[in-house]
């Protein structure tokens, strides 16, 4: 009895843990492209929330200069602090990691129904010279509730 009571016990953690990491995953996004991985989050700090932008290049592939701009769909402008379209600049030889932080609820999307595309765009040479490219990359946004 006591056996089937700690089995029990133990499948409700495990579906909390599933429920919570699925809820996790709905303030995340990301996407592959031809410079590496563009990963976006809304992340709790403090009393409030933050929306980080960040790539991670791939196969020696450079974001030069260090630079992502990033601007925000007009439907959501009011839910998200700062001037945009805006540039956010990599520290010290690293890549550019934006943390915005939000005026309201933002949530990611899908590409039928969403509020704008919260666009990424940054230059990137691969190892080779000569073949350098602008990648953008466009999110799917909604103005979510708290």
């Amino acid at each position: 009895m006591r056996l089937t009571a700690l089995a029990a016990g133990g499948a409700a953690l495990l579906a909390g843990l599933a429920s919570a990491g699925a809820a996790r995953a709905a303030s995340e996004w990301s996407a592959r492209t031809e410079a590496g991985q563009v990963t976006a989050a809304v992340v709790k700090r403090g009393k409030g929330q933050v929306l980080t932008v960040a790539v991670r290049t791939d196969r020696g592939v450079r974001i030069m200069p260090p630079v992502l701009r990033i601007d925000v769909p007009a439907l959501v402008r009011d839910r998200v602090r700062g001037r945009f379209p805006m540039t956010v600049r990599g520290k010290d030889g690293q890549p550019p990691r934006a943390s915005i932080p939000l005026a309201g609820a933002l949530a990611f999307a899908g590409p039928d129904s969403n509020d704008g595309m919260l666009r990424v765009e940054f230059r990137y040479c691969p190892p080779e010279p000569a073949r350098c490219g602008v990648e953008r990359v466009d999110i799917p946004v909604k103005a979510g509730t708290r």
